[in-house]
C-alpha cells in the first residue's frame, strides 16, 4: 500500500461503526440505503464542477482510487474486498448516470460555485461508511427477506429525497442501480440498460430537492 492510500485510508477509518453490537436486519439495511443514497446525491454536485471544468463523467483514474479504498476499507471491516468493489462499482456507475442526465439539462445543475475537491473528499468518507454498513448487513444480505426489506428502505429514502415522483425518475433509477449488488444472488438487479437513461420530466416551478450534503 502507498504512503498516499495510507494518508487518505487512516482519517477515514475512524467513520467505521462499532461492531460491538449489530443492528436487526431491516435497521442495518435501512442504514445501508441511507449512504449509498447520501453517496449518491453528490453526483449533483460533481456533474455542476464538471458543467464548469468540462471535465468528462468517466474518470478512470478517480475510478480506480474509489474502488482501491472501499476493498483497503472492507479488508480490515471484515467485508469481502469483491463485494465491496461490486457494490462500489453499481455506486460508481449510478453516480455517472446521475452526471449524464444533469448535464444533459443544464438548467437542473446545482447554482453557484463548487469545490469538487471538497466534495470528493466527503465521497471518500461516504464510501467507508458503506463499508462499515455492508458489515453490519452481512447476514441481512443473505436472508430470503432482503429484497422485499432493501426495497422498502429504498422508497423511503427516495421519499426523504424527492426522488420518488416521475419529476425525478433520473435519481430514483440511480438509487435502484446503486443498490444492484447488495443481496446476495441479486446482482446487477437494479441495472439500466445501457443507453436506456429514463426521461426527466420536471415542472419549471418545481424545485429539485436534494439529500442534505
Amino acid at each position: 500500500m502507498n504512503r498516499r492510500a495510507v494518508v487518505l485510508l487512516v482519517p477515514l477509518l475512524l467513520f467505521l461503526p462499532a461492531r460491538a453490537a449489530l443492528p436487526s436486519g431491516d435497521a442495518a439495511l435501512t442504514r445501508l440505503v441511507g449512504v449509498v443514497a447520501a453517496r449518491l446525491a453528490t453526483a449533483d454536485a460533481v456533474a455542476a464542477a464538471k458543467a464548469v471544468t468540462g471535465g468528462p463523467v468517466d474518470d478512470p483514474r478517480r475510478e480506480a482510487v474509489v474502488l482501491g479504498a472501499a476493498r483497503r476499507a472492507a479488508e480490515l471491516a471484515g467485508v469481502d474486498p469483491a463485494l465491496a468493489a461490486r457494490v462500489l462499482r453499481d455506486q460508481v456507475e449510478a453516480g455517472k448516470d446521475v452526471q449524464r442526465g444533469l448535464l444533459r439539462e443544464p438548467g437542473r445543475l446545482t447554482a453557484g460555485p463548487v469545490d469538487l475537491a471538497a466534495v470528493r473528499e466527503r465521497i471518500d468518507v461516504l464510501t467507508v461508511r458503506l463499508v462499515g454498513a455492508l458489515a453490519d448487513a452481512g447476514p441481512a444480505r443473505g436472508g430470503g427477506a432482503c429484497p422485499g426489506l432493501l426495497d422498502a428502505a429504498r422508497r423511503a429514502a427516495e421519499r426523504a429525497a424527492g426522488w420518488h415522483t416521475e419529476d425525478d425518475a433520473l435519481h430514483g433509477a440511480a438509487l435502484r442501480r446503486a443498490l444492484g449488488s447488495v443481496c446476495a444472488g441479486r446482482r446487477g438487479a437494479g441495472r439500466v440498460p445501457a443507453g436506456g437513461q429514463p426521461r426527466i420530466r420536471r415542472s419549471p416551478n418545481r424545485p429539485h430537492r436534494r439529500l442534505a450534503a
